[in-house]
């Protein structure tokens, strides 16, 4: 069996007709091409080799346009290599509104792939990049889709589309790349002591730097740094080396038992430390989303005063927490609380009732659980209230103030009532 034949298999196209019903349909909305654009369309299902996914993602981009573009978009194909899928996807890459859905997309293709989508909309309009329309035109050219998990999802010839554009940029020098994921170039701009001035997303392997400390030296140059994910790797050094634009940081498994005092990221909007060993966290002004699970050592929530923006937090497995501060009511813009298996907290501060924009409550398994606020019917914008298996036996009589609720789920070892 071909490669080609394979690919309409697992598609569940079989034949000829089958793969210009699939074209149209993207194309055209419609089972069968326009009249006028018959032979354009036959001639793009024929340099495009019948392969599903090109079809899809050439289809919608072609969508709406007119017959010349259709012409232009054959000689293309024509110039490239039957077994080149990569080239042909990237008539559509090319055929993009503009720089910032560009942008999006090469940020989705060489990092932010998996992340949850409310979570990469808010790093991604920190960086001017007008996130929501540049998604729905992703999407709509059929270059992303959004899972069932709210997660982004790239087809992964897709995905190494992206990732060739970027590396075609500068093919010998990495450091003169926008975004670096391979291990290799990583590793060399690290370690090299080069200039990286043009280096704005960087995915740092960790199982290079396992048994090293890496200096935040390394990172001086990085001036346009937007995007860093450093996961389990040690840093040494002085952290006001950090590059000042980052907008994302993901740093799980950082070793350190308190974060410095000399951690200035004044633009930082979304922190995932999780899995980490620190024990208490100043927060940043500019953050709106904090990931902070599975941090063993954590037994408080850090003191939420002075980080007004935050909109999401996740304590989810921190297992050590028993208090969450009560400064948590300056948090006027909070919409997501989790706090998922935080098994040994007791209790809620009666502040949390006061937070006006909370629309989702996450508090499963927290076992040790007794009581609620008593005023906790007062989020008027809470539509997901999540609580089984905690030790609660009783519904708050306030909760019939709670017009916005979708969904509550109660139960489990208290057996509210």
């Amino acid at each position: 069996m071909t490669i080609r034949s394979l690919a309409r298999k697992m598609w569940g196209v079989t034949n000829s007709n089958e793969v210009m019903h699939l074209f149209s349909w993207h194309a055209f909305q419609n089972p069968v091409p326009l009249e006028e654009y018959v032979e354009v369309a036959k001639g793009i299902v024929t340099y495009a080799r019948g392969l599903p996914l090109a079809l899809t993602v050439l289809g919608s981009s072609l969508f709406g346009l007119p017959i010349e573009e259709w012409r232009n978009t054959i000689e293309k194909l024509k110039r490239i290599p039957d077994d080149n899928i990569q080239e042909k996807l990237k008539i559509s890459f090319d055929a993009l509104p503009d720089d910032k859905v560009k942008a999006i997309f090469l940020d989705t293709a060489c990092c932010l792939r998996g992340m949850d989508k409310d979570d990469a909309v808010t790093i991604l309009d920190a960086c001017d990049l007008f996130a929501e329309a540049g998604i729905q035109d992703l999407i709509d050219r059929c270059l992303l889709i959004i899972n069932l998990s709210n997660k982004l999802a790239m087809h992964c010839i897709i995905r190494d589309m992206g990732r060739e554009i970027v590396r075609q940029e500068s093919p010998k020098e990495g450091s003169k790349r926008s975004r670096l994921f391979f291990e290799e170039d990583v590793s060399d701009v690290l370690l090299g002591d080069k200039a990286a001035e043009a280096v704005e997303v960087m995915m740092v392997n960790p199982t290079v730097f396992k048994d090293i400390q890496l200096s935040t030296k390394a990172f001086a140059k990085m001036v346009n740094l937007r995007l860093l994910q450093i996961d389990n790797v040690h840093l040494k050094g002085n952290f006001e080396y950090l590059p000042t634009k980052l907008k994302w940081l993901s740093w799980k498994n950082c070793l350190l038992k308190y974060v410095p005092c000399d951690f200035h990221l004044k633009t930082l909007v979304a922190l995932d430390m999780s899995e980490s060993k620190f024990e208490d966290l100043k927060l940043l002004r500019s953050l709106k989303s904090l990931n902070l699970n599975s941090c063993k050592n954590l037994m408080r929530t850090p003191n939420f005063t002075g980080a007004p923006s935050l909109k999401r937090l996740s304590f989810e497995n921190c297992s050590s927490l028993t208090e969450v501060q009560s400064s948590i009511v300056d948090l006027n813009k909070l919409k997501e609380l989790n706090l998922l298996w935080c098994i040994k907290l007791e209790k809620l501060p009666s502040s949390i009732s006061n937070l006006k924009s909370l629309d989702t409550l996450i508090l499963n398994w927290c076992v040790t659980l007794q009581q609620l606020p008593d005023d906790l019917g007062n989020l008027q914008s809470l539509k997901k209230f999540s609580a089984p298996r905690t030790a609660v036996t009783y519904l708050l009589p306030s909760f019939g103030r709670l017009k916005k609720l979708e969904y509550m789920h109660m139960g489990g070892f208290g057996r509210a009532h």
